[in-house]
């Protein structure tokens, strides 16, 4: 389960990603591109989900800075993709 976060992270059910968290999933893994949970978070159409997905992400788990501002493969931050998807609840 530790290195399930990132597979499930866009999973309808918030309750998932509750469960890896609780049973230790790891929060900074990046799949083969250099994305992260928020890279994909993201890139999310459900703003919805994905809001209340980072939300619960930041309240289990210690989150530092320069995670957040990580750039995937193509040099691109989680902020900029969820802006580039007019994601703008998810990049406040």
């Amino acid at each position: 389960l530790k290195n399930r976060l990132l597979e499930f992270i866009n999973h309808p059910d918030s309750r998932v990603v509750e469960l890896l968290l609780t049973y230790g999933a790891n929060i900074y893994e990046c799949n083969e591109k250099g994305q992260s949970v928020f890279h994909r978070l993201g890139e999310n159409r459900n703003q919805t989900l994905a809001v209340a997905t980072a939300t619960k992400l930041l309240q289990m788990r210690v989150v530092v800075m320069s995670f957040l501002n990580a750039e995937d493969y193509r040099s691109r931050t989680a902020l900029q993709l969820a802006c580039n998807k007019r994601n703008w609840s998810l990049a406040k």
